[in-house]
């Protein structure tokens, strides 16, 4: 697009992105109601959190933004059901406000190639089931806050601030978090399901019992 003329949505303007190199793609103040593809290497760039919205389409039931070629969203706000994903690909989430979603925060998945997810300087807030979801994936969470994970709706169960999974023996998730804050979340702050993690100068604290049963309502 141009200054005298915009790309009126934001996947127009990653469909023209060139995709033999990154392209940075500026976001203007507004709210924008799209599922993105990301299936080229992209940067988008919104003015700040407070001024520049993504929302997906409730009615899709699929991702806000679902990355599977190596991309960066920065200084956005993110809703809908899931709001981004990794998928077999690279994804760095940086100064992005991720709130109120009806499933999983932020997800990255591995299937065919390794799924690799970076948030950074960020604020995670009521999800449901799972604030962070990487499930056989590298995923570094740096100077981020993960609060107020909710349960899930049909049974009231979990609300984990994050959750790590291996797929199998040879797709297995690597964690790491440093110099983060998680905090008010249901059930279990930080979750490790036979993955490899390491904490750094993280606080988790006041994770609040599993609705369903007022049962745990453990840090890590």
């Amino acid at each position: 697009g141009s200054i005298g003329k915009p790309f009126v949505t934001v996947q127009a303007a990653v469909d023209a992105a060139s995709g033999s190199s990154t392209t940075t793609i500026a976001i203007a103040a507004g709210s924008y109601v799209e599922n993105l593809d990301l299936a080229k290497p992209v940067r988008l760039w919104g003015r700040c959190p407070s001024m520049v919205e993504l929302k997906g389409k409730d009615s899709l039931k699929t991702p806000t933004v679902v990355a599977t070629k190596p991309s960066e969203v920065r200084r956005v706000a993110i809703t809908g059901w899931v709001a981004a994903e990794a998928k077999n690909s690279e994804l760095t989430l940086t100064e992005t406000w991720v709130h109120d979603l009806v499933g999983v925060g932020v997800h990255a998945l591995t299937e065919t190639a390794t799924a690799k997810l970076t948030i950074a300087k960020s604020l995670v807030e009521r999800a449901h089931l799972f604030g962070i979801y990487p499930v056989g994936a590298i995923a570094t969470i740096e100077d981020s806050v993960v609060r107020e994970t909710l349960p899930r709706a049909i049974d009231d169960t979990a609300g984990r601030g994050i959750e790590a999974e291996d797929i199998d023996a040879t797709h297995r998730t690597t964690l790491t978090v440093r110099r983060s804050l998680i905090e008010r979340n249901h059930q279990i702050g930080i979750y490790v399901g036979g993955s490899i993690a390491n904490v750094e100068a993280t606080v988790v604290r006041d994770t609040l019992t599993q609705a369903s049963d007022d049962r745990f309502g453990r840090g890590i």
